[in-house]
């Protein structure tokens, strides 16, 4: 229970550092909703959580990609080539 609260915690932190995907221009009103769903993200109970918890750091990890698509690819495309 308390490595599950530290993970959420950890999470919460990393999501809150991303805000300005909430004026990005590439993603759409339905994605940054999304996104501030990830910001308000509560413990409701631990099995609903823990599946919330894998959700938002795929989500999240999407909306990134989405941003900085070219980047991300790039960096991405780096890491299997050595």
């Amino acid at each position: 229970m308390k490595l599950l609260f530290s993970l959420s915690e950890l999470l919460a932190d990393e999501i809150r550092r991303f805000k300005f995907l909430l004026g990005s221009d590439k993603l759409d009103e339905e994605e940054k909703n999304q996104y501030r769903e990830l910001l308000t993200m509560r413990d409701e109970d631990n099995t609903m959580f823990g599946m919330k918890l894998k959700f938002s750091l795929e989500r999240l990890l999407e909306l990134l990609y989405k941003h900085y698509a070219f980047f991300m690819a790039w960096l991405f495309a780096g890491r299997d080539a050595g």
